[in-house]
């Protein structure tokens, strides 16, 4: 079943950052070059974000976007495991 809340993207946002071995969202927005007060909206969940955008996280995260949107339950696919 496929649902996208916001709720799950937010929840699905942090867990992939930490299994990606992103100890904080600065660790990732340094690495990245995301604008800070963007990224940390998205992940608290005070600014949605668009599939785009959802993609582009699922690929610097080693994920599949899917995982991101939805609340089929999934292991994270690491395209590329962070070591830290």
């Amino acid at each position: 079943m496929f649902i996208c809340s916001w709720l799950i993207m937010t929840t699905s946002l942090k867990k992939a950052r930490i299994s990606a071995g992103y100890k904080t969202a600065t660790d990732a927005i340094q690495e990245f070059g995301w604008k800070p007060s963007i990224y940390r909206a998205h992940e608290s969940g005070s600014l949605k974000y668009d599939i785009g955008t959802a993609s582009c996280y699922a690929k610097a995260f080693g994920i599949s976007t899917n995982y991101l949107i939805t609340d089929e339950p999934e292991t994270p696919i690491r395209l590329a495991r962070k070591q830290k």
